[in-house]
């Protein structure tokens, strides 16, 4: 008998969404998360704190799309400059975990 858990995760691999079955690799949902987070440090500086404790809060329960989603957004909408590894990583970090954060997406403006 094959479990709904099971489905889901032949589903994921077969679609090409996932790499790995996250239900059962930690290791890459904690890498996810010390990456995550290690993009917030970085931009922390430049984004307001309120901003910076959201995302945070996210990673924490989880919802590690959303707080990419989120850190981009916030970046582009706030005018944050980002330097070319700055970009590269958010870009990286996207591909990664299969999320397109938009083809006209290229980061904030560089930093100096």
């Amino acid at each position: 008998m094959v479990t709904a858990l099971t489905a889901m995760a032949r589903a994921w691999i077969r679609t090409g969404r996932h790499r790995m079955d996250p239900v059962d690799d930690s290791a890459y949902y904690e890498d996810l998360a010390g990456r995550l987070y290690g993009l917030v440090i970085t931009f922390s500086d430049r984004l307001p704190a309120d901003q910076t404790q959201w995302l945070h809060h996210v990673i924490e329960v989880g919802e590690y799309g959303l707080a990419l989603e989120d850190l981009a957004a916030m970046l582009v909408y706030d005018k944050i400059a980002a330097t070319d590894q700055e970009r590269g990583d958010i870009k990286a970090l996207a591909r990664q975990m299969g999320m397109d954060l938009g083809s006209s997406w290229s980061g904030p403006a560089q930093a100096s």
